[in-house]
């Protein structure tokens, strides 16, 4: 059983004190930041079951890092490496940002996100993310009513910190019971977004 909102959010403060002890011990590839951060924060804060998880799928010859089934896959997170870091404007303290923003000025963020988003449009997931261990940014990535994700929104946590600010709006939308729920796309757009069905090649693997 995934871990609850209470305990997931003392993980988080727990992660939190565990990096900043430890954030300049080791150079982390993406492999290590996975294991020292992402696992934990997807698992052991967001309440996601190993279970329900698929590491390095393969699809039509594309390898996707985390996909997330609940029974179907309904969440792509895309992993990069701790030093792969994304930096916001001075003074502002917003949870949304328009994808485009990171296309004029995070190139490193937009590949990330464009990739993501490649990978829920290709298998019908309809949401992804992208995240280096301690910033995350979470958007809808595949969608029915003609609108291109790429001029959509993304939800943003910049640091560990602003997801302990902002842990129960990343647990509403991120969180296994919140990915079901499909309140991200309440929250980026209003409307719920329901994923098409699966497709029974969807879930081949090689």
């Amino acid at each position: 059983m995934g871990v609850e909102f209470e305990q997931g959010e003392k993980n988080l403060r727990d992660l939190i004190d565990w990096y900043s002890t430890n954030v300049n011990e080791i150079t982390r590839n993406e492999a290590t930041t996975r294991l020292h951060l992402i696992d934990r924060l997807l698992f052991e804060c967001l309440g996601w079951n190993r279970e329900d998880c698929i590491t390095e799928e393969r699809i039509n010859n594309q390898y996707i890092d985390y996909s997330f089934y609940c029974p179907g896959c309904l969440f792509i997170v895309e992993a990069k490496r701790e030093g792969e870091y994304f930096e916001l404007p001075i003074g502002t303290e917003s949870l949304k940002y328009n994808i485009s923003f990171f296309s004029r000025r995070v190139k490193g963020a937009s590949s990330a996100i464009k990739q993501a988003i490649g990978y829920c449009q290709s298998h019908g997931v309809p949401f992804g993310a992208v995240c280096n261990g301690h910033q995350l940014i979470a958007f809808i990535g595949s969608r029915s009513d003609g609108y291109p994700p790429l001029e959509g929104q993304a939800l943003v946590f910049d640091s560990l910190q602003a997801m302990e600010r902002n842990f129960f709006t990343m647990w509403q939308c991120l969180s296994r019971a919140g990915i079901m729920s499909r309140r991200l796309s309440i929250e980026l757009q209003g409307t719920v977004i329901n994923p098409p069905p699966e497709k029974l090649s969807q879930r081949t693997t090689g």
